[in-house]
């Protein structure tokens, strides 16, 4: 198991580049839905579960203290204050710049670099939507199979499960997007437009092809993968048989 310390020094660098290359539609979403949250040093942040998947997403290891964390507490503001990530992004990130300028060799310098990051954001930002939507829910699923302990716990523990389309139950739309946007960078590139449009969770999830039950959908590949399985000389018969008692115990309660 990682040091905890190790852990939270590194996620507000981390953090704060996410929020660099995502901070158009975050802002855009926040502002639409009034649902920016007060900081200690004065200023604002997003909603804690996008703070929370992002970093779970771009630091793997912390998954692991996020259950006996979302079991003690279910507050946003408590669990940030415990990751060291409930500050106001845009005055951690102006600190920090200062700081930069300072003890960088010239301003050329500095200016440079600020503009071979904008460039490396600007290089990703090709991709075809239906090409997304093909990856998105691997990725959502193998993040929550990895994950699901906590989100589980915080979601049981506020009572935020949203109903979805296939007759199950998925996280709330922020935790969703926060890992989905580390997991696939070029999403950010969409998400911008879509949240100008409509800020509706459900919506952006269904056109994203996201708002289905992670669970059921697990099973479901399961089940797909066991019935295209053919044992080489299985009679037909047999075949339907085998593929029948393994639906049956896939579905049994475990």
């Amino acid at each position: 198991m990682s040091n905890f310390e190790e852990l939270k020094a590194n996620l507000p660098r981390q953090w704060l580049d996410y929020y660099q290359n995502n901070q158009a539609w975050i802002k855009c979403l926040m502002n639409s839905r009034g649902s920016w949250r007060k900081t200690p040093d004065g200023g604002k942040r997003p909603s804690a579960d996008i703070i929370i998947a992002a970093a779970t997403a771009l630091e793997p290891k912390l998954s692991v203290w996020m259950y006996p964390l979302c079991q003690l507490s279910s507050d946003g503001d408590k669990l940030l204050e415990v990751l060291g990530l409930n500050f106001d992004s845009e005055k951690k990130e102006l600190e920090k710049s200062g700081k930069e300028l300072l003890i960088s060799t010239s301003h050329t310098e500095y200016l440079n670099g600020f503009r071979e990051k904008q460039l490396s954001v600007e290089k990703n930002k090709v991709i075809i939507f239906e090409e997304l939507l093909k990856i998105l829910p691997d990725k959502w699923l193998d993040y929550y199979q990895n994950n699901q302990s906590w989100i589980k716990s915080l979601m049981d523990s506020r009572g935020w499960w949203r109903k979805t389309s296939d007759g199950g139950k998925r996280p709330n739309f922020y935790i969703i997007i926060g890992a989905m946007t580390v997991l696939e960078s070029q999403l950010s590139v969409w998400m911008y437009p879509f949240c100008q449009l409509n800020y509706d969770g459900d919506k952006l999830l269904e056109v994203l092809g996201l708002n289905f039950d992670p669970e059921k959908k697990q099973l479901e590949k399961k089940e797909t993968a066991l019935s295209n399985y053919v044992y080489p000389t299985e009679d037909t018969v047999l075949q339907k048989i085998r593929q029948e008692l393994q639906r049956e115990n896939l579905n049994k309660p475990s």
